[in-house]
């Protein structure tokens, strides 16, 4: 792929821009709308932009709209601005009757602006199918839901109680045993309702369980009644025998395990019991011949004939349990995916996933064809970001709607992300998108991380072989922009450090583990590191400090606590609203303000907050706004015991403990309640309650005293 020149890029056909992080897509988008404003002519209705968060349709939206005013700006000032690609685009517009042009073009789009054609994935499929209803098949009265929960449990209880109110006891029983429940059901459901073209294998499974019950049977008979009969005999002589290999057939075991399991078989019918009684198999002719000693006799008796039939027949049974549960969710699959799609057509809603299938679905009917011209016409041209996150569906409505047209498509993202499933990415949609786009561009320079970061993370991912498994997706050397900013004492350290963690044991790291320890190894660092003398730009770091804001002494506030929203947020926060480390608590806003509660144990004066002194003067922790809400104190509190309890001298607690407790009056001096009713009230009983504890501790002494 050849790096892109946004100012030089062709405004038709499909593109690819690979981009890697932090360099520049964001800006490059807002360069290619305003060519397509200024050179296409396109009003800013005919331009689509599409991303996949609410949150990054937002800031696209901020981001192009700061643009355009900037590109006003620059051609009303007639000077040059502080965007070189801005300078540089508009240096060759100069001319008269093209600054007058360019000037109503960029006024017009920004008195419209609220009519761009900004969305996410969902919303532009959604605006599609309601704008052409008559294409796509839709009702005009659908309502879109925003869970489908509801619905899917009625789905998984239907099947449920559809294909069990008749089904073979051993079959309820394999159900038990492998943990195959409503809830696994729902969770599968969810995956296929969403992928309707997701293939599911294996495609046809042969099951003839009543045939096996039946043989099981047969054999089952006879060797329940020997066990009955001959219950002694059989005991004694596994036992007792002297031809056995004592290591594999333990006396102790026998008695002990062995027989009450036997026991417990010979008298319920339970095909496929060799799941749960391993050992079984010991009474077979075939283990015990294994168990004989060398030049021994095997011992004899038609009860282990009889257990070998059995076996045999135990696991034909077994064979066709497990493929019975095969047959089970191959059946819910087809059962979920067509009875969810009825109920709700049924009821007129649509969920999320639905908008992108059914716009999918008419693109690909007879209709399509028409329906591609007039949303095209709608959108001559469509920047797709963060089209890593795309999968099968999404990549076939584009490459319908502009691939092989005139139309203009941009298609920006990371390949290096598409491998995130969790997100909902494709990784082979993307190689396709690839393959079919013929002119292919590259992001290569970081604007965001230091020279030396981006020099070390390159030698790290250059020494590999096969960086991201694929031959699709290489790896390309970033290019540094900018020298490094971070100095004092930080100043020529290693740019990238591997922190070490510690395997539990020999068992691998697990997310509860994680979980438990994990924070407190990053809050070590993060302390470590505001404490360090470390400067960024020639200011310094301290931990009052507004996130992205350096060099201001200004205390950061948060209204509250905020709800982590992913796996990595959750392993930041301190487990079950108290801090293992000793920090401050979490307070819901409540009656008293909306940042630190008021503590609601009883008796307890107001707890104060923790701070620390990072070899240096006081500074007090603030908590930072947005969704790391309270980060800054959980990390430190987290961090903190740690280094004081090792001795670290350059880290000083100053945490006062709360007001101690008051001891509660005995009940005939305690106030009575209608004292309390008003704030004089409450200020007596607090008063009478102390007097009272101070005169039971009083009576307390002298009676020791005598």
């Amino acid at each position: 792929m050849k790096p892109l020149d946004p100012l030089a890029v062709s405004l038709r056909g499909a593109h690819l821009i690979e981009a890697s992080a932090g360099t520049g897509k964001t800006h490059t988008i807002t360069t290619l709308y305003l060519r397509l404003l200024l050179e296409a002519e396109r009003p800013v209705g005919n331009i689509l932009v599409v991303t996949y968060t609410d949150a990054a349709t937002a800031e696209l939206r901020t981001r192009i709209r700061h643009r355009l005013r900037a590109a006003l700006h620059a051609i009303e000032a007639g000077g040059a601005s502080d965007d070189e690609v801005l300078d540089q685009l508009l240096q060759g517009r100069r001319t008269p009757d093209r600054i007058e042009h360019d000037r109503r073009i960029l006024l017009a789009a920004l008195h419209g602006f609220d009519e761009a054609a900004i969305f996410t994935i969902h919303g532009f499929c959604q605006r599609a199918l309601q704008e052409h209803a008559f294409e796509s098949g839709v009702l005009f009265d659908t309502e879109l839901i925003t869970s489908q929960a509801p619905l899917l449990d009625e789905v998984v209880q239907d099947f449920w109680v559809r294909e069990l109110c008749d089904a073979p006891p051993a079959f309820v029983r394999s159900l038990q045993r492998k943990n195959l429940t409503p809830t696994s059901l729902a969770s599968l459901a969810v995956k296929v309702v969403a992928h309707p073209d997701m293939p599911v294998l294996p495609e046809h499974v042969d099951v003839d369980l009543d045939a096996a019950l039946a043989a099981w049977r047969q054999a089952y008979g006879p060797a329940a009644a020997i066990w009955r009969e001959a219950r002694n005999d059989i005991v004694r002589l596994l036992r007792e025998s002297p031809a056995l290999n004592r290591v594999k057939y333990k006396p102790a075991s026998i008695a002990s395990r062995w027989v009450p399991q036997m026991d417990r078989v010979m008298t319920d019918e339970w095909p496929g019991f060799s799941a749960d009684f391993t050992d079984f198999t010991k009474f077979g002719t075939t283990k015990l011949a294994e168990g004989t000693k060398k030049n021994g006799v095997t011992p004899r008796h038609a009860f282990f004939d009889a257990c070998e039939t059995l076996l045999e027949a135990e696991q034909q049974v077994c064979d066709q349990l497990a493929a019975r549960l095969l047959q089970f969710q191959r059946t819910f699959v087809e059962y979920a995916r067509a009875e969810l799609r009825r109920r709700k057509e049924a009821a007129h809603v649509q969920f999320f996933d639905d908008l992108l299938q059914r716009l999918d679905q008419a693109l690909a009917g007879s209709g399509g064809p028409a329906l591609a011209e007039k949303i095209r016409a709608q959108f001559g041209a469509a920047l797709i970001d963060e089209f890593q996150d795309t999968d099968p569906v999404q990549y076939r409505i584009f490459h319908r709607l502009y691939h092989g047209t005139e139309a203009t498509l941009f298609l920006i993202g990371d390949p290096k992300q598409a491998i995130y499933a969790f997100r909902g990415a494709d990784v082979f949609a993307y190689i396709a998108a690839k393959a079919n786009t013929v002119d292919g561009h590259t992001l290569l320079t970081n604007w965001r991380s230091d020279r030396s970061l981006v020099e070390a993370v390159n030698e790290l991912f250059a020494n590999a072989d096969a960086q991201f498994l694929l031959p699709e997706i290489p790896f390309e050397r970033a290019k540094p922009s900018a020298a490094d900013c971070l100095g004092g004492t930080a100043a020529g350290s290693a740019p990238l450090q591997i922190l070490f963690v510690r395997r539990p044991g020999d068992d691998a790291i697990t997310k509860t583990w994680g979980n438990d320890h994990l924070p407190d190894m990053i809050a070590t660092e993060i302390v470590r590191f505001l404490g360090s003398g470390t400067t960024i730009k020639d200011k310094a770091v301290a931990p009052h400090q507004r996130a992205g804001e350096q060099g201001t002494s200004r205390p950061a506030r948060a209204a509250g606590p905020q709800r982590p929203t992913n796996a990595g947020q959750r392993l930041l926060q301190p487990r079950s609203g108290r801090d293992r480390a000793g920090g401050p608590r979490h307070r819901q806003p409540g009656r008293y303000g909306s940042g630190e509660g008021r503590p609601r144990h009883r008796g307890a004066g107001p707890q104060r907050r923790r701070t620390f002194r990072p070899s240096g003067g006081r500074t007090r922790l603030g908590r930072l706004d947005g969704p790391h809400a309270g980060l800054a104190h959980d990390l430190a509190a987290a961090g903190l015991r740690r280094r004081i309890s090792a001795g670290d001298r350059g880290v000083r607690c100053a945490a006062a403990s709360p007001r101690p407790q008051r001891r509660r009056a005995p009940a005939h001096q305690r106030v009575p309640p209608r004292r309390t009713a008003a704030r004089s009230g409450h200020r007596a009983a607090r008063r009478a309650a102390g007097a009272g504890a101070l005169a039971e501790r009083d009576a307390r002494r002298r009676r020791r005293a005598r």
